[in-house]
Formats: C-alpha cells, sequence, structure tokens
C-alpha cells in the first residue's frame, strides 16, 4: 500500500504492523528544490518532491499512461482530480511552477494516484532513488 506520511501516519503505523513494514510505502511531500524521491535509511518513508511527482502524474495521464473509466462512471474521484491546477510564480532567479488546489474541493484521490503511480514505479525499478544520509 502507498500512503501518506502525514496526517495519515498513526494509521499507517497500524497497517505496518498487521501487514509488515515491506508491504507500507510511505511518502512525505518536499518542495522544489529536492530531488525527485529520496530516502533516509534510519527513517521508514520516502520523500517525495510534490511538484516533479505531480507533474509526472498528471502527464502520464494525459499521454494515456493512466486509464480511467469513463467520467460518468468516477465523476466524484475525478473532480478531485481537477480541484488541482498549476501556477507559475516569477521571482529574480526566473520562475517555477507549483501546484495548488481549488479550496472548495477536495484532492485526496489526486495525491492517492500519485502515491500509488509513484510506488508502483519504484518497485518496478523504473524511478532512481537519492539515498539521503542526513535527517530529514
Amino acid at each position: 500500500a502507498c500512503c501518506d506520511f502525514g496526517v495519515g501516519h498513526t494509521n499507517n503505523e497500524i497497517l505496518r504492523q498487521k501487514y509488515g513494514v515491506n508491504k507500507i510505502m510511505e511518502f512525505q511531500y518536499t518542495g522544489n528544490t529536492a530531488s525527485f524521491l529520496s530516502s533516509n535509511p534510519k527513517k521508514p518513508w520516502y520523500m517525495l518532491n510534490r511538484t516533479m511527482s505531480l507533474n509526472t502524474t498528471f502527464m502520464d495521464m494525459k499521454d494515456k499512461k493512466i486509464l480511467f473509466p469513463k467520467y460518468d462512471e468516477c465523476e466524484v474521484v475525478c473532480r478531485h482530480i481537477l480541484s488541482v491546477y498549476e501556477e507559475y510564480t516569477s521571482n529574480q532567479s526566473g520562475g517555477s511552477k507549483v501546484f495548488r488546489k481549488n479550496p472548495n474541493i477536495p484532492d485526496d484521490f489526486a495525491h492517492a494516484i500519485n502515491f500509488a503511480y509513484t510506488g508502483m514505479r519504484r518497485l518496478r525499478g523504473l524511478l532512481p532513488i537519492d539515498y539521503n544520509k542526513d535527517e530529514f
């Protein structure tokens, strides 16, 4: 199972105890300055660059590498995906892309898909990992 490290960490720990450490893959989002995916052997979760990973997941949806049922069959969860939008910010060193969400619509399913897709790519060896020896 791929899970969010944040608020769900306590529930994830229950899953880890029931199913084993190797069956649960937790992700904690990081900012734009971090590598795509990193890990610290002392910690049981991965650090995942929020912007890079969402961008990859959304582009792969667009390129039909991730398929969904017809919209009317999954409208509720599709609204979660459509709640997320890109915003470009500029500063003296250039600009950057960030993902924001509509404050009136949940985005939980968008992040669940992002974690699941990232986990699948990691398990298939399609996604390299940076091992960070520093504390998170």
